[in-house]
Formats: C-alpha cells, structure tokens, sequence
C-alpha cells in the first residue's frame, strides 16, 4: 500500500510512504527505477510525457476511474492538453511497445 500526502502545511512537496506485505514502513520514491518521466507537475495546461522505452498507448482515468481518454502514441514523447480538464487527480496508465506498462498519478490544478 502506498500513502502520499503534503510533506508540511508551508509547501506543495508530496510524500510517499509505502507499507509493504512484512508490514514496514518505507519512505521510497514509488518508481524510483521508471523509465517514464512526467512534467510539469502538478500540471495545468500541458502535460509532458517522455520515456526511454517507444510507448503504445495513453489512457488517463479520473479519481473515479471513469477513462476520460485513450490515445494510440507510438513514440518516446508525448504532450497532453490538460487546460479543459477540471482541477484534481487523475491516474495515467502507460502501456510500452515492449509489453510492459505503468501507472502514476498526476495533478491538474488552474490556479
């Protein structure tokens, strides 16, 4: 299971806590070996997405998990217009031409 949260009421820096199946606690970057990198984040406009690794497609779900778009990429760079999508959390599914995939959230936020 892995929490995440402000790391301090004064700044927009995120902590991750991962607890893992022996029930410790660890302070690890979630994807810390990921080979896809997203940015700016949080996001407002556009979404910038680059990999080492070609990726096929591009699937963003809303907090809800309602899929709110799927694109075909066939490339290691990619840019998402997220200026009409409304402010929150939304989780980016990437699925690579090698077979593998993952998974990461990012933020929209307007103001």
């Amino acid at each position: 299971m892995i929490l995440g949260g402000l790391a301090s009421e004064n700044d927009n820096n995120i902590l991750f806590i991962r607890i893992n199946g022996a029930g410790t606690v660890s302070i690890d970057e979630p994807n810390a070996h990921s080979a896809l990198v997203l940015y700016p984040q949080p996001t407002n406009e556009t979404l910038r997405i680059e990999s080492a690794n070609p990726i096929n497609t591009v699937a963003i779900y809303s907090s809800t998990g309602q899929l709110i778009l799927n694109e075909n990429v066939y490339q290691v760079r990619h840019s998402l217009n997220t200026s009409t999508w409304p402010d929150g959390v939304y989780t980016i599914q990437v699925k690579f031409a090698n077979g593998d995939h993952e998974a990461k959230r990012i933020i929209v936020s307007h103001r």
